[in-house]
């Protein structure tokens, strides 16, 4: 019965959506659904159903469990097979504002200063007016320029510039991230069984792969997350404290809206907890250092450059170039 459920979902994906064939005038999202997505969906369906056939079933426990037990080996060929797609699928290429802005702020803290500079008469052809204090912070006064993003994910991507490597950043930070994904599982299910499906699982993920071969911060965003919460199982004062700086380099790596959402329950439950004012002044303690310095820091110098942008660029009409 699962097996004809199975292979008549996949059916109806198809036709529903005419892949291959493109679908004009969709949202974007829905374009990417209909024209990206069905494959791998597809092909996830179909594991999903050789799954139930008796004769894989056994070879596939024996994998899941290798692998929770141990997750370094497939980590190690993650991080090889996504370093060659950031390279030769993804071009090294910075394509959108966000992952420019990271990469290039990467580059300007490996060079040891904390803004880039451009002539101050070429700030209107360097810069689109609409980029202006969305993405770019700059001076009309000195030239200075610094991305309006946090810090903390340049600061991480900045050895990899300095090395000439910045595609590796993200494959390997999605690598350790399996690591701690069937950790985290086995944790939490007593079996490596299920530490190595969720590995699996993981991997498995566009969202997951696509996110590893970028200059986006998600993949940082999720190890961050994710060591919080692994710190956050065994409350102790050590912990904690590592928890916080866990937490606070995820509160700064781009803005600190996901973090937020991601430990808000966590924090309320550990408030919950016997001690819990003790564990929370602990927690504290942990993302004072890093939240202050790198993100109400951060924000002090963005709003000092912004205010001489204000002095002497923004008059600066657009130009059509």
């Amino acid at each position: 019965m699962s097996v004809a459920v199975g292979v008549a979902s996949i059916i109806w994906l198809i036709d529903f959506t005419k892949y291959p064939y493109e679908v004009i005038r969709q949202h974007v999202f829905e374009y990417y659904l209909r024209t990206q997505d069905i494959a791998g969906s597809a092909l996830l369906l179909a594991i999903v159903l050789a799954a139930c056939l008796p004769g894989v079933q056994r070879p596939a426990l024996a994998l899941a469990g290798a692998i929770g037990r141990n997750p370094w080996p497939l980590a190690a060929a993650a991080f090889v097979l996504l370093a060659a797609g950031a390279l030769y699928v993804h071009h090294d290429h910075a394509l959108t504002q966000d992952d420019y802005q990271a990469l290039f702020q990467s580059k300007v803290f490996a060079a040891g200063r904390l803004t880039g500079r451009y002539p101050v008469e070429l700030l209107d052809h360097l810069i689109p007016f609409h980029y202006r204090d969305r993405f770019v912070v700059a001076s009309g006064v000195t030239g200075e320029v610094a991305s309006n993003y946090w810090p903390g994910f340049s600061a991480i991507l900045a050895p990899f510039s300095l090395i000439g490597a910045p595609w590796a950043c993200n494959p390997l930070l999605a690598a350790l991230s399996l690591v701690v994904i069937g950790r985290i599982a086995t944790r939490l299910a007593g079996t490596a069984d299920a530490g190595g499906w969720a590995t699996l699982l993981a991997l498995a993920s566009p969202q997951f792969t696509a996110s590893a071969i970028t200059y986006f911060s998600m993949s940082a965003h999720l190890l961050a997350n994710l060591v919080f919460a692994w710190l956050l199982f065994e409350p102790t004062r050590r912990r904690l404290l590592l928890a916080g700086l866990a937490g606070s380099v995820a509160l700064v790596l781009h803005q600190p809206v996901p973090h937020l959402l991601f430990a808000a329950p966590w924090i309320v439950w550990l408030a919950l907890q016997p001690g819990g004012r003790w564990n929370l002044l602990w927690l504290a303690a942990g993302y004072a250092p890093v939240a202050l310095v790198a993100g109400v820091g951060w924000a002090l110098f963005v709003r000092q450059l912004q205010g001489a942008s204000l002095n002497g660029w923004r008059h600066i009409p657009p130009t059509g170039a």
